[in-house]
């Protein structure tokens, strides 16, 4: 069996279609586990319908929002499939992709698959996440072909590795693990649901990223101030003790407010 993982916030316009659309395309077992991050449009309602139509959807409803990261994370933690997708709410993430994430990993000693496509919906998206991935890839000394997405699957045998991981984390990119990893090229759909995110919310999402997930300030702060590295010694050390509080800090609002409804 296969856990499908989808997060969901203010999805009223797509969840229906998306779940009925994985139903079309898959022919083996499986179960859609959705995630209402505390949406504030008729998405409730909407998969309480879908939960009572199918027994195969489980539904939580999140009691605070927690962003995308924490509700992914939480649909992997109650997952009880041999292996587990991940995808958007809004059918980016086309479900006839989903067969090809499963037939790869089947075939390829890995642990966790990511899907990836050539292009994004606007120059600008191509642009900024081209050089996300790119200066990414970098400071975790990673290939620069590597995309990540959102949409992948992974084993069942890692599931308690990655949530504990990226619990603390705004970005998940399972390059960081100790695992396997590997990718696959799929298509791209493009979505007319909601509105893109704008380049702002993107770049503030990159740049809490930089900030508490990487060594960059670090490196910065020794870079910058090389002729008194004793200074710069100390004050890369006091922000990395700042990084490990405010990540706990992170933490443990995620586990708080995952809490879950009916």
């Amino acid at each position: 069996m296969i856990s499908i993982v989808i997060p969901t916030f203010n999805s009223e316009k797509s969840i229906e279609k998306l779940c009925e659309t994985i139903i079309d395309e898959l022919d083996m077992e499986f179960e859609i586990i959705l995630i209402n991050d505390a949406s504030t449009d008729n998405t409730r309602e909407i998969l309480k319908n879908l939960k009572l139509s199918y027994n195969f959807i489980r539904v939580v409803n999140l009691t605070n929002n927690v962003g995308q990261v924490g509700a992914t994370l939480a649909g992997i933690n109650i997952s009880k499939g041999e292996f587990i997708i991940t995808m958007d709410d809004d059918l980016q993430h086309h479900p006839r992709f989903i067969n090809d994430l499963y037939t790869s990993i089947q075939k390829e000693d890995v642990d966790i698959i990511v899907a990836k496509w050539k292009q994004d919906e606007t120059f600008t998206r191509n642009v900024s996440s081209y050089i996300f991935s790119v200066f990414t890839s970098i400071l975790i000394l990673s290939s620069i072909d590597f995309r990540n997405t959102a949409f992948r699957i992974m084993k069942k045998e890692i599931k308690s590795e990655f949530t504990n991981y990226f619990m603390s984390r705004f970005w998940i990119d399972p390059r960081r693990l100790k695992v396997k990893v590997s990718q696959i090229n799929v298509g791209h759909e493009l979505q007319n649901f909601r509105p893109y995110s704008s380049l702002k919310t993107r770049v503030l999402l990159a740049t809490k990223h930089f900030i508490l997930d990487t060594f960059l300030v670090q490196i910065l702060i020794l870079s910058i101030g090389f002729r008194r590295i004793f200074l710069s010694v100390c004050l890369a050390l006091l922000f990395y003790i700042l990084q490990k509080y405010l990540k706990h800090t992170v933490k443990i609002r995620r586990i708080n407010h995952i809490t879950f409804g009916n």
